[in-house]
């Protein structure tokens, strides 16, 4: 990574009001940690708080320990953006915290409680804010150990000097040297993480699908009702005889990274395809490392846990995993198997087998997917129909990629009664491109983007320029249009779909030429068609009809005003539909990012309402959700400054958004980023 590359004025919008500090800039943390630190609390209380429940622990009305409660919920209000109470703790008016972590309010608690009965008793993460609290100057505000490799192989490179702490504080010290300047130096390396995390798309290259956790099929209840009463607020161990069969390396690794980040998963077991009880499991061993695992959990005097993994058992299998978990229960709503999103579709055994999955589809998301399946039958239904069809709207709302969905449903559409089913899942995007990839590769779909150079010799046919016995000839060239016809025409059977993105930038006549009579539904060629057309092509003197079973699907940028009004000639033969951005899909993906982008897409519509020109119709003009969709802070940051800003820009220079006399950009966009800097991931 070269710093070099971002300039100076970007460096102070990212990190200027910490550079800029004169105080240090958690201060606040510093003396919540240094209170909590230093306050007096016997070895017989701790081990009494650690004892009680979580809920009781956050309920009591004893004086004691609404005392300790208060200084222990201070410190992790200083500590963590995602605290319990923050807004009441936290005295910061923009409520900043040292870190984002994936650690619960509940083991905040044990661990800061632990920490006072032994601060040798610390995991890495705590370890690594104690470090920084304690020596601001020469530590970083960094509690995850993962993202700390992360960093320093991208940054510095493991292949340099291998990895340890002091090398990353050291390393990382130095790289930005000259680049973070800082009035009060305990101040740099805060700012440094600010900048680092601001970077996190190039250095944290997330998973294309992430796991949330595992389910298996298993019926007995009686034990599952014996272990949920015996855990109480305590800790327990379950097992499972098999591993993960498909994809096993990268499951494992992913759980891993979860635990090591301070996190859990959730274990679900499921019973007549529905899960039924659930545990919430806080790290996990197998046959490599279950002694080393069993002497940590130990301390915490776990309900069935054994000494050997061997001894896992029930007499027809043995332990493959044991779970260490912190809390069990029954389900009060049982979850349908259908609802659960599996890791890669992976497939496994509904009788022995272990699978992973990526995200639980609660019921409205499951409705917004069947109304999206729907919308999607009808739209191939139509497009079969009407044989041309042009999706048209603002950037972003989907056109490009639900030309692939249609052209897929329509190729491998199933007869269902009278009508037809959908054989794939529409949601399932790797599902769809793999399929589309799959049929462009066997030329039933063809795609192609119009541009305003493009005519009939590239699209139908023309003369190439080709050198012979030191002579140049000409030859005649097939063009897309003309050899997805023809393919098609060979395979009658078979349905064919031509994609053509952005059909409005082209010239329409130039491209299609005499043939634009052809592509009518009622012109084309088949055995049983009394009403088709042919033509003669121009170089080659070809008899020239259009097939029946080609379909032609374009799309369209509604906001467009580098070009021209359709064609009159080709839109009379084409149907049209418009994509509209959809604000549920934004509030569909991840919450840690949704709620964010929600807010963001609805601060982003209001303005367009409030200043549309009117002469354009909202559905036309709003920015699709997909500029809205984002695997973390930094990419919906991205997204941000280089999609949707731009198109703003965009609108207001064109005429179709108008401010009034003095009113400038500057401050709508300030707050749109003021958004995203408060939902900022760091740490």
């Amino acid at each position: 990574m070269e710093l070099n590359e971002i300039d100076a004025s970007s460096i102070k919008n990212i990190c200027g009001n910490i550079m800029a500090e004169s105080d240090f800039w958690y201060q606040k943390a510093i003396e919540a940690w240094t209170q909590w630190k230093d306050m007096s609390i016997t070895d017989n209380e701790l081990q009494n708080l650690l004892s009680i429940k979580y809920d009781d622990f956050c309920n009591s009305n004893d004086q004691r320990i609404a005392e300790i409660r208060k200084n222990l919920f201070t410190a992790v209000a200083y500590f963590d953006a995602k605290s319990k109470d923050k807004d009441t703790y936290n005295c910061y008016p923009d409520k900043r915290t040292v870190a984002r972590t994936g650690i619960r309010q509940d083991d905040w608690v044990t661990r800061l409680l632990k920490y006072k009965l032994n601060n040798a008793d610390m995991t890495p993460g705590i370890k690594n804010l104690v470090d920084y609290l304690d020596n601001p100057r020469d530590n970083f505000p960094i509690i995850s150990e993962p993202h700390k490799r992360k960093i320093y192989n991208y940054f510095i490179g493991e292949n340099v000097v291998p990895y340890s702490d002091k090398q990353f504080n050291l390393a990382m010290r130095n790289k930005f040297q000259g680049v973070i300047k800082c009035v009060n130096p305990d101040n740099y390396t805060a700012a440094v993480t600010k900048l680092i995390y601001y970077l996190r798309s190039k250095w944290d290259e997330k998973p294309v699908e992430i796991i949330k956790g595992l389910f298996v099929h298993e019926r007995g209840d009686n034990w599952k009702q014996e272990f949920q009463k015996e855990i109480g607020n305590g800790k327990g161990c379950l097992w499972w005889h098999t591993l993960p069969v498909s994809y096993r390396k990268e499951i494992m690794e992913q759980l891993s990274s979860i635990i090591d980040d301070g996190g859990s998963f959730d274990f679900y077991y499921v019973k007549d395809n529905k899960a039924k009880y659930k545990a919430r499991v806080i790290d996990f061993a197998t046959a490599e490392n279950y002694a080393e695992k069993y002497n940590e959990w130990k301390a915490d005097n776990p309900i069935w846990i054994e000494e050997d993994l061997s001894d896992y058992n029930d007499g027809d299998h043995s332990a493959a995993i044991v779970f260490f978990v912190d809390k069990f229960c029954e389900l009060k709503e049982q979850i349908s198997l259908d609802n659960f999103v599996r890791y890669k579709n992976m497939k496994y055994s509904n009788r022995t087998g272990i699978a992973a999955f990526t995200r639980i589809i609660n019921e409205d998301i499951k409705n917004m997917q069947d109304e999206y399946k729907k919308e999607i039958k009808e739209t191939v239904n139509l497009l079969l129909t009407e044989k041309n069809l042009i999706l048209q709207g603002a950037p972003g709302t989907g056109k490009t990629y639900n030309t692939a969905v249609i052209a897929v449903g329509l190729i491998d559409a199933l007869p269902d009664g009278e009508g037809f089913d959908l054989p794939m899942n529409v949601s399932d995007h790797r599902q769809i491109m793999e399929r589309y990839n799959e049929l462009l590769s066997n030329k039933q779909i063809a795609f192609s983007t119009f541009h305003q150079s493009m005519d009939y010799e590239d699209f139908i046919e023309g003369l190439r320029p080709k050198v012979l016995n030191e002579q140049v000839i000409y030859e005649i060239h097939d063009g897309i249009f003309k050899r997805i016809c023809n393919v098609a025409e060979r395979n009658p059977k078979k349905n064919f779909v031509l994609i053509i993105d952005e059909i409005n930038r082209g010239n329409v006549s130039k491209i299609f030429g005499e043939l634009i009579s052809l592509i009518e539904k009622d012109k084309r060629k088949s055995d049983d068609s009394i009403h088709g057309l042919t033509a003669i092509l121009t170089y080659s003197g070809e008899s020239f009809g259009v097939p029946a079973n080609l379909y032609i699907l374009g799309t369209m940028n509604t906001t467009d005003r580098s070009t021209g009004t359709l064609d009159y000639a080709l839109r009379r033969r084409f149907v049209f539909k418009t994509m509209k951005a959809d604000e549920y899909v934004v509030k569909a993906q991840d919450r840690e990012i949704a709620d964010v982008a929600s807010n963001l897409f609805t601060q982003v519509k209001e303005f367009i309402v409030k200043y549309n020109s009117g002469d354009m119709e909202m559905d036309d003009l709003m920015i699709g959700h997909s500029y809205f969709l984002a695997s973390n802070i930094g990419q919906l940051r991205n997204s941000l400054e280089y999609k949707i800003k731009p198109l703003v820009k965009e609108y207001v220079n064109d005429g179709i958004l108008r401010l009034p006399r003095g009113k400038t950009l500057n401050d709508t966009f300030a707050s749109w980023s003021n958004l995203l800097e408060n939902g900022e991931d760091a740490g």
